[in-house]
């Protein structure tokens, strides 16, 4: 005996069922906003609550380009390249506070890392974290956070990147007046120098501290 259910998804597969108000709309509402396998695992539960068709991972990605919509999250879900995008900063930075800080929140769906918007905001509320946000513009951190209130406060304690701040190497007990001063003389970057810093890394082989 042929199963029906195999029959309904050789025919949707063939001939195709249109699309509906509710489904598109549902669409709206997550993409963008959930990654794309999340996006894929919460439609079809939805069908499975409501009775809508059983849609195929391809369809859905069809459906969207026909929508006008694109996966890239830029709501609940951020990709480091977003988190860099947002604040001004190069990708590679948000990518380095994954591999730094355990105490991170992240996700993994395909290739790619993600932190939710909410986590990362609880995470930069923490004083030992927020020294990384250090000069960032205000109006870009709080678009980040989502809570300007948390921006004003990370960047009235760290308002700048450090520029012209006191560093000393420890090893050698060398003092700079700066890190531009500190790079030029141990032929390292100042990027070097800052991450070292601001991330509890070693810089030139050598461990460095603001003074």
């Amino acid at each position: 005996m042929i199963d029906p259910k195999t029959v309904a998804g050789r025919f949707q597969r063939l001939m195709g069922i249109p699309w509906t108000a509710e489904e598109d709309e549902r669409l709206r509402e997550m993409i963008g906003d959930l990654p794309r396998q999340l996006v894929w695992a919460e439609f079809r539960a939805d069908a499975r609550r409501h009775g809508w068709p059983m849609r195929t991972k391809k369809a859905i990605d069809i459906r969207a380009g026909k929508l006008g919509l694109t996966f890239r999250c830029t709501g609940m879900y951020l990709t480091p390249t977003d988190v860099g995008e947002i604040l001004g900063i190069a990708a590679s930075i948000p990518m380095r506070w994954l591999q730094r800080y355990d105490d991170l929140p992240r996700r993994r769906f395909g290739k790619k890392w993600y932190v939710r918007r909410d986590e990362l905001r609880r995470w930069a509320s923490n004083p030992a974290h927020q020294r990384v946000f250090g000069g960032i513009d205000v109006d870009r951190l709080a678009m980040l956070v989502e809570d300007r209130d948390l921006a004003k406060l990370i960047l009235q304690r760290h308002p700048t990147r450090g520029t012209h701040r006191p560093v000393r190497c420890v090893e050698t007990g060398r003092r700079y007046a700066s890190i531009s001063a500190a790079a030029r003389a141990n032929y390292l970057t100042f990027s070097a120098i800052w991450h070292a810093l601001n991330e509890k890394r070693r810089a030139g082989g050598w461990t460095w501290e603001a003074i």
